[in-house]
């Protein structure tokens, strides 16, 4: 959580991670913290025989305002739900939705 606010404000924080030209500061800082929190755990998951093929999903949606952004890593997702509609914002990020969207 520290890296991301720090990242959102502006503060002196080391860039890491991919940044995304599309989107907006607020969404690139919440990709960056992730990326983080993805690779800590991968390297302790390298690290420790017992967390050998750990892995994490997440799913975030930051509000401002009426501003929103969203984030989904792995096999959860963000759904709007309005009345008695609900609607699918995001896509799973896993092998088995890889492979339907190919084919």
């Amino acid at each position: 959580m520290g890296y991301f606010q720090d990242d959102l404000h502006g503060a002196n924080t080391q860039i890491l991670g991919k940044t995304f030209e599309s989107v907006s500061q607020r969404a690139n800082a919440l990709a960056r913290a992730i990326q983080l929190a993805n690779q800590a755990i991968h390297e302790e998951a390298t690290r420790n025989p017992i967390y050998a093929g750990m892995g994490s999903t997440i799913v975030v949606v930051l509000v401002e305002g009426n501003l929103f952004s969203l984030a989904n890593l792995g096999d959860s997702g963000v759904y709007r739900i309005r009345g008695e509609a609900i609607q699918q914002l995001t896509n799973d990020h896993s092998l088995v939705m890889e492979q339907i969207r190919q084919g």
